[in-house]
């Protein structure tokens, strides 16, 4: 029986731009926070990528790696994903190499900086990442007609109680203008159960679009639509997620504790990534909206019934204790519900509870 060594690359081809991520040594125990290391863009001209290849370099400490373009000098730390412009994929334990459709592409300007965000999980030995990221080009002189876009629907106030099963929490965007939805990469922790993805159009039409009734946190692969969704504008793309956080997760690092969002494995995330265009955007001729539809993020995370209001009834646990106190107060016209502009004037009660930074396992 003859045997082969794999390529290194997918299809053995080799990028037409390779970043090399700073190595970094994993410690054997312990608390990682997230490492945003920075590689320098080497490129002269404006290049469109076609698809790009992420490669962790030791596979048993890397949780995920993300990467966007940074403008100009980065800022130190965490800060500097702030800067991020574009995304080009993204790297999740079991996950593979990403690529857009002929035509559509993502720019990359000449110069500046790649920026990375390392999530690492010590595995009972040190050892050293030597991580990088490749790059694939259109040809010189080929320039793609369309722009593909990126967003990330989160939650990042769910809360599960210990002891229980099938837990649910919903978020979404909703889209300012019509677009074509490609793909979706899906993201939680040890006790991500199960998680659904739907449009739900202003009419109340609701169109299935990923029904994942057992999610593996050892394949989150990015999932392509045979055919790109049209999402009219005014629709929402709505991530459902249920989560066991009982003693008959197997992979539950403790049952016993109140689970809320955070960047540790062992706490837990409601993440579902998108990639998109703008049926109205051409390249040369841009129209994003890419920051007017994260505006309404927070909306998504907390407005349970779609309504485009947060009822007091839709908030548990560290929510509800934060709001109730003061929730007449911010319900300015009385209706009941938080509407944007009024959720806006609660919002810094509400990133108290997410200003928590690192925390050790046993906080």
């Amino acid at each position: 029986v003859s045997a082969s060594v794999a390529p290194e690359w997918p299809n053995g081809k080799t990028p037409d731009l390779v970043l090399t991520i700073p190595s970094y040594t994993i410690p054997a125990s312990g608390v990682v926070d997230y490492q945003y290391p920075t590689t320098a863009n080497t490129t002269t001209e404006t290049r469109w990528v076609k698809s790009s290849s992420i490669l962790p370099g030791e596979r048993r400490g890397v949780h995920h790696i993300l990467a966007g373009y940074i403008p100009g000098t980065p800022k130190s730390g965490p800060a500097s994903a702030s800067q991020w412009e574009n995304s080009y994929g993204e790297f999740a334990v079991g996950g593979g190499a990403w690529e857009v459709p002929d035509g559509w592409g993502v720019p990359l300007p000449a110069g500046g900086t790649m920026g990375f965000q390392m999530h690492y999980t010590p595995f009972g030995k040190e050892a050293v990442d030597n991580s990088k990221m490749g790059l694939y080009f259109y040809p010189e002189g080929k320039t793609p007609t369309k722009i593909m876009r990126h967003a990330v629907i989160g939650d990042s106030f769910i809360e599960l109680e210990p002891q229980k099963d099938f837990q649910k929490e919903v978020g979404y965007l909703e889209f300012p203008k019509e677009a074509l939805l490609f793909s979706t990469l899906l993201h939680s922790h040890l006790r991500g159960q199960a998680v659904k993805v739907d449009m739900v159009e202003k009419s109340g039409k609701v169109t299935p679009l990923i029904n994942l009734p057992r999610y593996d946190f050892n394949w989150q692969r990015t999932y392509d639509f045979v055919e790109p969704i049209l999402v009219p504008a005014g629709a929402k793309i709505v991530s459902t997620w249920w989560y066991d956080n009982s003693v008959r997760n197997g992979a539950n690092p403790d049952p016993k504790e109140t689970i809320v969002w955070g960047d540790q494995s062992w706490e837990e995330m409601h993440y579902t990534s998108m990639f998109y265009q703008w049926t109205d955007e051409k390249v040369g001729a841009e129209a994003d909206a890419t920051k007017q539809m994260l505006a309404g993020k927070t909306m998504g995370g907390l407005d349970d019934n779609l309504d485009g209001r947060v009822q007091l009834s839709e908030t548990k646990g560290r929510v509800y204790k934060a709001l109730a106190p003061k929730f007449a107060e911010f319900d300015a016209d009385k209706d009941g519900g938080l509407n944007a502009a009024e959720l806006k004037v609660a919002m810094p009660t509400l990133m108290a509870l997410t200003s928590r930074g690192g925390r050790s396992r046993s906080e």
